[in-house]
């Protein structure tokens, strides 16, 4: 989805350090906020906060002895993930199947993760509702 000037969209906004923030019903100087590219200075947009991410108390980070590192070394390449978008029947598929198989040609280690595989499994129980759309792209 596009946004032009004026128009307005829900997102999820992840951010690299701690922000002080509250929702916009309880306050109107911590629920809003302003997008600056840092390159032009330039506000590319503003916001208001409805909630944070519900996060449980009792979940941990695991180390495990097989991580990044070893399974780079074992396959001689960098893990990287290439996530791409598109309306649907936009060609993102067939684009993204396009590089596996070159990729592959390679001989290079890949997987293919499509969003419609995703619905017909993990988030078999999903529908197209906004809110189904923003947990099944979560």
């Amino acid at each position: 989805m596009r946004l032009v000037l004026n128009d307005f969209g829900l997102i999820n906004l992840v951010t690299n350090r701690a922000v002080s923030f509250a929702p916009f019903g309880e306050s109107y100087r911590l629920g809003a906020f302003i997008l600056i590219d840092r390159a032009t200075n330039a506000s590319v947009g503003v916001g208001t906060i409805v909630s944070s991410l519900m996060r449980s108390a009792n979940v941990e980070l695991r180390d495990f002895d097989v991580g990044r590192e070893v399974r780079s070394e074992l396959k001689q390449q960098r893990a990287r993930c290439l996530w791409l978008t598109g309306l649907s029947a936009s060609g993102e598929s067939t684009v993204a199947n396009l590089l596996e198989k070159r990729l592959a040609a390679e001989g290079r280690h890949t997987y293919l993760l499509a969003g419609d595989n995703v619905r017909h499994g993990l988030n078999r129980d999903l529908g197209f509702t906004e809110a189904d759309r923003v947990e099944n792209i979560r």
